[in-house]
């Protein structure tokens, strides 16, 4: 009994910190571009209009309106490929 004691308890914590890596990969991963889930077209655009705020004209005031009207249009977007010249317009 002792020794099926040694097992269980390493395996319990191995399952405790696999079950705690993923639920971290599923929260953190997209903002390093790890998907455990594909997300919707409305969150890749999301992300995209993201990094696109630290792009070289960024700081413009057309940028900010062209945001906006990317973040209105991505909300109809029914695939990926139905964001593609959404972003690229931005």
């Amino acid at each position: 009994m002792h020794k099926k004691k040694l097992f269980v308890i390493p395996a319990v914590l191995f399952f405790l910190i696999l079950a705690a890596g993923l639920v971290f990969l599923l929260i953190y991963g997209p903002g390093f571009g790890i998907y455990l889930r594909r997300p919707s077209p409305q969150a890749y655009g999301e992300r995209a209009l993201l990094i696109m705020e630290n792009g070289y004209y960024a700081a413009v005031e057309e940028w900010a309106a062209a945001k906006v009207e990317a973040q209105e249009e991505l909300s109809a977007a029914q695939s990926y490929e139905d964001t593609w010249p959404i972003l690229r317009k931005a």
